[in-house]
């Protein structure tokens, strides 16, 4: 299977859950000690993103991917998303990291603003994306929404049609073996046969570079849906 993301970057994709070997590969590969993390938390509740917790979130950052430097990026409004002063972090940052939550605060706040055009702007250079749980499946461009907290079941509607695009034509899954989401893909890739799917499991992320090679990182597998083939990549890096 050949990807291409048309850009000199790379996206780290994780499926949930922190694991040490996952923070320090993402801290790595954004440029360990010299790195400039850029951290979007706007997934989290809104009652967790008071300023205490927004004034603590890079010394965390910093420990978890064992990088020198982070700063928290979180637009309370679209109109503030879309002012060229708030996305201007990105033009220094070697990395930008999407926490998980719920996937449509992430898109209902940025989709469509400067934020998203100047976040494609910093993958095209070299920077590098990623995410963890919601805020990797909002990278690739079909989101595998779900009808409801305890519900596992995938289901189709336009908001599924909604992400950065960041990887085009792709679904990005996550918590995978652990919420047994195996049967759930292949209604819709049958739907939109144009689609690649990623299930990604807990502690585990797939980093995809820009000329297309895949890597795995952490205990887990990833089991990659392409037409009628399935593969499962075993980690690479435990």
């Amino acid at each position: 299977m050949i990807l291409v993301l048309a850009a000199a970057g790379a996206l780290f994709l994780d499926g949930g859950s922190s694991h040490p070997a996952t923070g320090a590969a993402f801290g790595e590969l954004a440029g360990g000690s010299a790195a400039k993390i850029v951290l979007v938390p706007t997934a989290l509740p809104e009652s967790t993103l008071n300023e205490p917790n927004l004034r603590a979130m890079p010394r965390t950052a910093e420990r978890h991917f064992g990088v020198g430097s982070a700063v928290v990026l979180h637009a309370e409004t679209r109109e503030r998303a879309g002012k060229a002063e708030f996305a201007a972090p990105l033009r220094d940052a070697t990395g930008v990291f999407f926490l998980g939550g719920d996937h449509r605060r992430i898109l209902d706040r940025y989709a469509g603003t400067r934020f998203e055009t100047e976040l494609k702007v910093f993958l095209a250079r070299g920077g590098i994306v990623g995410g963890s749980s919601a805020g990797a499946m909002v990278l690739g461009s079909y989101q595998a929404a779900r009808p409801g907290v305890t519900g596992n079941r995938i289901v189709d509607g336009p908001s599924n049609h909604a992400g950065f695009a960041l990887l085009p034509n792709a679904l990005i899954d996550v918590h995978f073996t652990e919420r047994r989401l195996h049967p759930h893909l292949p209604p819709i890739l049958k739907k939109y046969p144009q689609l690649r799917a990623f299930g990604i499991d807990e502690r585990t992320a797939l980093i995809i570079r820009g000329d297309g090679k895949m890597e795995v990182v952490g205990p887990g597998t990833v089991t990659v849906f392409e037409g009628k083939s399935v593969r499962v990549l075993s980690a690479t890096i435990q």
